[in-house]
């Protein structure tokens, strides 16, 4: 019996998937945005781990972003987090040095492209210097693609470079679950929520009712989705999902912080 995962291929995760293929394709860069706990970075780690089940013929590195100031700072941030120490251990690199750091690493590992996440933390010069990086592996035979995800309308971040701009093939924004789409994820997610999902297929009104309230109540987030069938899982898996054992779990998700 399965149950709740913190990944399903949702449609937002496919769109997400699609696009990878595509900018991969044709060697560009992809820009994904939408709320906090949406399944963007879910949907962009499992690209990351399983590209070829994304459809991604070779190696993809999946880079978390931090607040960043500087041209240089993100390309360096993202060579450590790949472990090359000789940029941890020398100041002063221009973003050319850092570029071909990155493309020498990059080819050396034979990765085809690079997830950043929460790119819209890095101010615009350090966006820039992605865009760099991006050119130079172009530039020396090694051309890659780039799929930068964030929170924050383009408008307010990579759309105000006009190098990246110029270089994005598409642009994908995650929003929140229907209560038809919860309903297919519950059907996947084993007790107590399939039996659920059941119901509403056969349209039954007062599944229907009950589903709609886990829609407003958890917005609409698959985080807090997932939250919610969690402890619905643990707690209440021997009995239907009710307009009680909703509230119940709410309660519960409240008090956790969920």
């Amino acid at each position: 019996m399965a149950s709740p995962s913190t990944f399903l291929r949702t449609p937002g995760a496919e769109e997400l998937f699609f696009l990878a293929r595509r900018a991969h394709a044709v060697k560009s860069l992809g820009v994904v945005t939408g709320p906090n706990g949406s399944g963007k970075t879910t949907a962009m780690r499992y690209l990351a781990d399983h590209p070829d089940r994304c459809g991604i013929d070779g190696a993809v590195a999946y880079f978390l972003a931090a607040n960043a100031a500087g041209p240089t700072r993100g390309l360096k941030d993202f060579l450590i987090d790949r472990g090359v120490r000789q940029v941890a251990h020398q100041k002063g690199l221009s973003t050319k040095i850092l570029a071909r750091l990155a493309h020498r690493e990059l080819s050396e590992h034979g990765i085809q492209m690079v997830v950043v996440d929460e790119a819209d933390l890095l101010d615009l010069p350090s966006l820039q210097g992605f865009v760099s990086g991006f050119d130079t592996c172009r530039d020396m035979g090694y051309p890659i693609a780039v799929l930068l995800g964030g929170v924050r309308n383009p408008n307010k971040w990579i759309n105000q470079i006009s190098a990246a701009e110029s270089r994005t093939l598409h642009f994908h924004r995650f929003t929140i679950l229907s209560p038809e789409l919860i309903a297919a994820i519950f059907s996947s997610w084993g007790k107590p929520m399939d039996a659920l999902a059941a119901k509403v297929k056969e349209n039954d009104k007062g599944a229907a009712e009950v589903l709609r309230s886990i829609a407003t109540g958890t917005g609409g987030i698959f985080r807090k989705v997932y939250y919610f069938a969690s402890l619905a899982a643990m707690e209440h898996a021997s009995e239907p999902i009710t307009a009680s054992v909703v509230d119940k779990v709410f309660k519960k998700m409240t008090r956790v912080g969920a």
